[in-house]
This record gives structure tokens, sequence and C-alpha cells, in this order.
């Protein structure tokens, strides 16, 4: 029978879960960061919903106890961590060496790469936070934590665990586009150069360090 005090209380948990795996600085947030000072908000928040629909999948997983699936992607992690760190190197060249055009935009939002734009730019932030199913096991341990390791047996419940996953982490990222939108139009081109560079090479440390990270281990 449907529980109304219970789903709101799985939903409620699932936003503090979405907000909470969007905190930590990492390549997503570089990449977020430069995109909006470049392009404008719209692609900050397509590059959060691009991780934040990684993160719901891994949560899925984790949530209804696909342990054949987990363990698929568990076994291959090293794999995973080898092509992120790969994808993340090179992605991080391209932007280091890319030329900036003669004038930016940075008073409305530059959205000229159309539809097309829209969807690299989710799909690439996808990919690279999909390239850590490590995220399955943290997501056990927050589930643990919160007393809702107790609803694989429910599809329903599961599936509104991971949409309040995907609103917390998407409305983050709302949040922060529009944050970060407020400053942009005190970047001159020089400085926004400057940022592309070090974004570049911020994402390439990333791909070494995980890298690396995979030969320690």
């Amino acid at each position: 029978m449907p529980n109304p005090e219970l789903e709101i209380t799985i939903l409620i948990k699932g936003i503090i879960i979405g907000l909470f795996v969007s905190l930590p600085v990492g390549p997503i947030s570089v990449l977020g960061v430069r995109r909006i000072l470049l392009r404008g908000p719209f692609y900050g928040m397509m590059t959060g919903f691009g991780a934040a629909t990684a993160d719901a999948v891994y949560c899925f997983i984790a949530a209804f106890g696909l342990t054949f699936i987990a363990d698929l992607l568990l076994k291959y992690n090293t794999e995973f961590n080898v092509f992120g760190g790969i994808f993340l190197i090179l992605f991080g060249l391209k932007i280091f060496f890319s030329k900036m055009p003669g004038q930016v935009v940075v008073k409305e939002d530059n959205t000229n790469g159309g539809y097309s734009g829209l969807q690299r730019t989710f799909f690439s932030s996808f990919l690279i936070a999909f390239t850590n199913p490590i995220m399955i096991l943290s997501f056990l341990g927050i589930f643990a934590a919160l007393g809702i390791n107790a609803i694989s047996g429910s599809l329903w419940h599961v599936l509104i665990l991971v949409a309040g996953v995907w609103g917390g982490a998407a409305g983050f990222w709302f949040l922060f586009s529009q944050g970060i939108n407020k400053v942009r139009t005190k970047f001159t081109l020089e400085s926004l150069h400057r940022v592309n560079m070090l974004s570049g090479l911020v994402l390439g440390l990333f791909g070494i360090g995980l890298a690396v990270s995979v030969l320690i281990d």
C-alpha cells in the first residue's frame, strides 16, 4: 500500500544524498566552472546534469541490489580508472592548447553551439563521472548511514530515491551555475584565457592522478 510519509522521507533523503555527492571538488567542478565562464550558466548546468545522471545510474544499481552489475563494474574498476585517466589527460590537453576567440560574450548565455553542443556538454561530463564505479560503494555506505538500505525490494521506493538523488545534484548545479555566473561579467578576455589554461592543466593532473593511483594499487 502507498505510504506517503515514507515516500516523502525517501525523497528528502535522496535530495540530501544528491547534494552531498555533488559537493566534492573534482574534474566535473573544474570543467563546470570553465564552461560557465566561457559559455554561460546553461552549459554549466548541462555539465552538472550529465554528472548527476551518472550518479543516478550508480544510485539505482546500489539501491535496487543489482549485485551482478555492481560486481561486474567493480571488477573492471581498474580499467575504468585507466580509461577515465587517459580521457581526462587528453581532454585537459585539448582545453589547455585550445585557442580563445578574439572576443568572448560574457553578458549573456552563449548557446551558439546549439543542441549538438549541449549534447556534447552533457555526455562528456556523464562519461567522466561514469568512469568511477567505486561510487557504488559510496552509495551503499551512505544508504547504511541514513538507514535506507532496506528499500531494494520496492522498485517504486528505489525510483523515488534515485529521483531525489538526481534532483538534489541538479539543484546544486543550478545554484552553483547561477552563483558563478554572477561574477562572469568581471572577467576580461585575458583572465578567461588564464582560466582556460588552468582548467586544462587541472583536468590533466586529475587524469594523471587517476592513472598513477591504478599503478600504486
